[in-house]
């Protein structure tokens, strides 16, 4: 979890820190599954977050390979995401 913890802060940074705990966990659950490449090829989600929009981050996550491939824990997460 330290990893995950790791490539959230360098991928996130103070969004990251500041989010809700729902939120950090959605965040380090994508970390931990995906990884730092992987991760950081959500640049819209990247960008969504980092302006605190967590709607569009959501939608963002859900509209690629990843929420396909995952599934319902992809919209488990996004939900995260949206809701706080």
């Amino acid at each position: 979890m330290r990893l995950a913890r790791a490539i959230a802060d360098q991928l996130f940074g103070g969004a990251f820190t500041n989010a809700s705990p729902p939120r950090q966990l959605a965040l380090l659950s994508m970390a931990f599954n995906l990884g730092g490449p992987r991760l950081a090829g959500f640049v819209k989600m990247r960008r969504a977050i980092a302006m605190q929009d967590w709607r569009a981050a959501a939608d963002a996550a859900l509209d690629s390979l990843w929420a396909r491939q995952v599934g319902s824990r992809a919209t488990e997460l996004a939900r995260m995401l949206e809701r706080g």
